[in-house]
């Protein structure tokens, strides 16, 4: 049927393509907003005698004065911007010392892809978390990576490192902190192929496959809470992942004892103070 001239047709934005750059500058909120969930603010406690005194052994105030403790909880600035370009099979490495900021760079940088491409898909991988907050929790891992078509939740089970049946065959909370690391690397990396126009490509295919789902995986803490030779697993997986899907990973993580197996194409030193060093290791 003709559209009358007077009627408007509402066309869908195109969806977002790496490669992308970006640029990080200004002040870093401490808390992401967007990704929070919505709590009644409770009534502050007032710190206690001793709180002050330990407080006054590091040089530091809790009434709220310049240097206070509060300071560093409102945000942090980056002293100079940081610019990334965020491209398909390029993996970023955010280090650096506890305290330095790398989880608030990351969530920048999850926020400023929302409001610079709203439309390109972002997963994000929490360390160990099998299910959404509050989501049912599926019998077996090969039924939480519905609706994907079974061959394909196959192979990205076991391109993450979980192939084997009786893994597979399990409740994903019953898992061990290594396997439930991979399979919430997993579930995010199906998170994108369920995006709408995405080709469903094989990842355990070998060789870069440009057909699969383009997106950015974004994973905070990563291994932090692992042991050393399980963490590696871990970094070999999503490395894999990486080469072989148009995805560009985002790893946050204070071990940089993973820099060799990771092999990333670019690494930012995170540093106390706000200050930033980002490392082009490949063209």
């Amino acid at each position: 049927m003709p559209v009358p001239p007077s009627a408007s047709v509402a066309v869908p934005a195109p969806v977002a393509q790496l490669p992308l750059d970006i640029t990080l500058t200004g002040a870093l909120p401490h808390h992401d907003e967007a990704l929070a969930t919505p709590t009644t603010p409770a009534t502050p406690a007032t710190p206690t005698a001793m709180s002050h005194e330990v407080a006054g052994w590091f040089g530091l105030y809790l009434d709220g004065r310049a240097g206070s403790a509060e300071e560093d909880e409102a945000g942090r600035v980056l002293s100079e911007p940081i610019r990334l370009t965020l491209a398909p099979h390029r993996l970023v490495f955010i280090t650096g010392p506890s305290g330095a900021g790398k989880s608030v760079l990351l969530r920048e940088l999850r926020r400023r892809l929302r409001t610079d491409a709203p439309t390109l898909p972002v997963a994000n991988a929490c360390a160990g978390r099998t299910a959404p907050r509050g989501a049912p929790r599926p019998a077996t891992l090969i039924d939480a990576l519905a609706p994907l078509p079974r061959d394909l939740r196959l192979s990205l089970l076991a391109a993450a490192g979980l192939n084997d049946a009786r893994v597979l065959l399990r409740p994903a909370h019953t898992l061990s902190a290594g396997q439930a690391h991979r399979f919430a690397v997993a579930r995010a990396v199906a998170a994108l192929h369920t995006v709408p126009d995405r080709v469903d490509s094989d990842p355990a295919d070998d060789g870069a496959n440009d057909d699969g789902p383009t997106g950015v995986l974004c994973i905070d803490e990563f291994g932090s809470n692992l042991d050393r030779s399980t963490a590696a697993t871990l970094a070999a997986s999503v490395r894999r992942l990486t080469r072989r899907l148009p995805l560009c990973a985002v790893l946050a993580t204070a071990h940089d004892d993973l820099l060799e197996v990771l092999r990333p194409d670019t690494v930012i030193e995170q540093h106390l103070g706000g200050t930033a060093t980002v490392h082009i290791l490949t063209g």
